[in-house]
């Protein structure tokens, strides 16, 4: 099953709610993170080389109290909001580091 997830390229959530792995950070599982513009902010917080991604781009994204409040918001949802300061470009450049994490 986990194979025929995977050739689909299922939602990380999938396999989280379907008991594979503990949740979409497990390291013991990393094979399965698979980053994209839908995932939430929170996810993406909980995982270290996504935390730096992230910080690279939006210094002080990881320490913002703001980040609480946004975290099940996607990186997506985020650059809809004119005030984040999230263009497509920039989006783009975010999305491309993120889906080099192993």
């Amino acid at each position: 099953m986990k194979e025929l997830m995977a050739g689909n390229e299922a939602p990380e959530e999938q396999y989280v709610r379907l008991g594979y792995v503990e949740s979409v950070t497990d390291p013991l599982h990393a094979e399965f993170v698979n980053f994209n513009e839908n995932t939430p902010l929170g996810d993406l917080l909980d995982h270290e080389a996504a935390t730096e991604v992230l910080e690279k781009y939006m210094p002080g994204i990881y320490s913002s109290p703001m980040s609480s409040i946004r975290a099940s918001y996607s990186l997506k949802q985020l650059a809809a909001i004119p005030q984040s300061g999230i263009s497509n470009e920039l989006l783009i450049t975010i999305l491309a580091d993120l889906s080099a994490i192993k």
